[in-house]
C-alpha cells in the first residue's frame, strides 16, 4: 500500500480497501496418509473430552516461500486439519493488503494442496480407483467447499483520512448501539486502538494502520476490523467456505 501522505493514491489490483484478512478452516483428512509424524509437527498434545476419552492432536506450522506462516493442527487422531493463515499474505508476501472475499477459495486451495504431504484432505483420494488427485482441485468431489468449515473470519476495511485530526481518539466518544463497552490501547499516551463486541461472536478493532504497519503515527491509514466467530459466521450464512462471497463479506461490514 503507498504511503498514506503521499497526494496521489492509486488503485492497482495488488491493493484492496475491504477484504478478508486472516482465516482458520477445519476440513477433514484421509487418515490413513495424516498420521503426524511427518517433521512439520514439532508438538503433539493429548486431550480429553467430556465423556473422559482422548484425542491426540499434532500441532506445527508451514512456511511457505512467503514471510507468512500457516499454522497447521491434525487434530483428533489424525482425522481433521485445522488451517490459520492470512490468505492476502501468500499473494502480496511484503505487503499489508487485504484478500478480495472471492479469492480466499483460490487461497485456501493452494494451502491443501501445498500441505497434503503431510496432511492429505479426505477426497485427496479417489475412493474407486486409489488414484492420488489432490493435486488436481478439478477433479475433487462436487461441493467439497462444504466440507471446509470456518472458525473464524477476519473481515475489514482500510480507510484514509488527510486531516490530523482524525484518529481512534476522536471517535472514542461516539455511542455503540450493542456494545457499550470498550478498551482503549495507546502508543505514547495516545488513543491508537479501541477493541468492543463479544469474543464469542463478533469483536470488532479500529486502530491506526499506519502506525502498526509501517511505523508512521501521521501516516493517515486506519483500519476497521471484525474478527467473526461461529455463532456469527452461522448466522450470516458463512460457516463453510462456499458462502464466504463479496456480497456477504460488505454485508456484514456495512451493517
Amino acid at each position: 500500500m503507498p504511503a498514506a501522505h503521499n497526494p496521489m493514491q492509486p488503485f492497482t489490483a495488488n491493493q484492496e480497501y475491504v477484504g478478508i484478512d486472516k482465516i482458520r478452516i477445519i476440513y477433514p483428512a484421509f487418515q490413513e496418509y495424516s498420521d503426524g509424524y511427518h517433521e512439520l509437527f514439532r508438538k503433539h498434545r493429548v486431550r480429553k473430552t467430556a465423556s473422559g476419552g482422548v484425542l491426540l492432536d499434532d500441532i506445527g506450522e508451514f512456511q511457505s516461500e512467503t514471510a507468512a506462516p500457516i499454522y497447521v493442527e491434525l487434530r483428533e487422531h489424525g482425522t481433521k486439519v485445522l488451517l490459520d493463515f492470512n490468505p492476502a499474505r501468500q499473494m502480496d508476501p511484503d505487503g499489508d493488503t487485504l484478500c478480495h472475499p472471492d479469492v480466499v477459495e483460490a487461497t485456501v486451495i493452494w494451502a491443501i494442496k501445498e500441505l497434503s504431504y503431510a496432511v492429505m484432505p479426505a477426497w485427496g483420494v479417489d475412493k474407486q480407483t486409489g488414484e492420488f488427485i489432490y493435486d488436481d482441485p478439478s477433479r475433487w468431489p462436487e461441493g467439497w467447499q462444504k466440507d471446509v468449515v470456518l472458525t473464524r473470519l477476519d473481515i475489514a476495511r482500510d480507510v484514509y483520512s488527510p486531516f490530523e485530526s482524525f484518529g481512534v481518539k476522536s471517535l472514542t466518544n461516539i455511542r455503540k448501539k450493542r456494545h457499550r463497552k470498550d478498551i482503549l490501547h495507546r502508543n505514547d499516551e495516545v488513543v491508537q486502538t479501541m477493541t468492543w463486541g463479544s469474543k464469542h461472536s463478533i469483536r470488532c478493532n479500529f486502530y491506526n494502520k499506519s502506525l502498526k504497519h509501517h511505523k508512521d503515527a501521521k501516516g493517515g491509514w486506519f483500519r476497521f476490523e471484525e474478527q467473526v466467530k461461529t455463532k456469527a459466521l452461522k448466522q450470516y450464512g458463512m460457516r463453510t467456505l462456499d458462502g464466504v462471497k463479496a456480497n456477504a463479506v460488505h454485508s456484514l461490514l456495512w451493517e
